[in-house]
């Protein structure tokens, strides 16, 4: 549905609105008869919630990440292995990187089975198709007990924090502690957790329910009086730091009566354009297509 080389850090709400029940006559209105019905209040179909229902149902095994392959890299010189991955204390952090192909989308969080003996936090970084250079400002953290005990940490790679985990994942790095200290990691996957509910986002003190980067196409049939509505906007993050000066976002409806046809076609510019740091909302009238079969795309 975006059509810029940092389409993820979009927001995008899509819903859409049913007509309402046909108005009462001249002759039924309020001012005339009291026993007039009030009009059939709009039903909508929202995509957030229709991606929330797919995805708490979905059961994924995890995928394991190897520590004993040509495939990892120890920034702390030569790294001991055996049922566990040892990294000596050295004179800076200990780093743990590992290249590959991963999808995204099938992952929402990192589970580390280790222990430490100093430090606060663990990080986790990536590089991907889409943002294919490593930048520390895009980690995300872990608290640590470093009390030289094994333990199992779980670093969510759920937006807003970790907005960029999308596409094709080539390469991660993974920071056991934030100091200087001895490691052994037992384990590390990347595991899928059924959402509890729908991510929320607040720009500028007016929150909706969002989805991040390109989605699946939307199948579904048009109902009477239909109205697309999509509310769009870009996290502070990702402008802020840099990661992209706008972002170009289009949908498109493939119909039984037409192919291909623009509905939303829309660039955020948010470095330069003040009023693009809100929720930008845009509608369509879809009536046109009512009882079709459709996909928005």
């Amino acid at each position: 549905m975006m059509d810029h080389p940092h389409f993820l850090n979009i927001l995008i709400l899509l819903g859409l609105l049913c007509g309402c029940g046909q108005a009462p006559s001249e002759k039924q209105s309020a001012l005339t008869s009291p026993e007039v019905s009030p009009a059939v209040p709009q039903a909508v179909l929202r995509l957030t919630r229709e991606r929330l229902e797919q995805t708490r149902g979905l059961s994924r095994p995890p995928l394991v990440l190897p520590l004993h392959s040509e495939k990892v890299s120890s920034g702390s010189g030569s790294a001991e292995t055996g049922d566990v991955l040892r990294l000596p204390t050295s004179d800076k952090p200990s780093t743990v990187g590992l290249r590959g192909n991963i999808a995204a989308e099938q992952y929402n969080a990192l589970r580390v089975r280790m222990r430490v003996d100093s430090g606060d936090v663990c990080s986790f970084n990536w590089a991907s198709d889409l943002v294919p250079r490593f930048d520390n400002r895009r980690s995300v953290f872990g608290y640590l007990i470093a009390d030289n005990e094994f333990h199992t940490y779980t670093v969510s790679l759920e937006p807003p924090k970790a907005e960029t985990w999308a596409g094709q994942i080539r390469q991660v790095i993974f920071m056991p502690s934030n100091k200087p200290t001895n490691v052994e990691i037992a384990s590390m996957e990347l595991i899928w957790r059924p959402p509890e509910g729908p991510t929320r986002i607040t720009l500028n003190n007016q929150t909706h329910e969002a989805l991040f980067g390109t989605q699946h196409p939307w199948e579904l049939t048009v109902p009477p009086e239909a109205t697309f509505e999509v509310h769009l906007g870009m996290s502070e993050a990702s402008w802020r730091e840099a990661h992209t000066d706008g972002v170009r976002f289009k949908a498109t409806i493939d119909a039984e009566s037409a192919q291909d046809v623009v509905i939303i076609d829309h660039t955020l510019e948010p470095v330069k354009k003040p009023d693009d740091r809100n929720w930008i909302t845009r509608q369509v009238d879809l009536s046109s297509f009512a009882g079709e079969r459709a996909r928005i795309n």
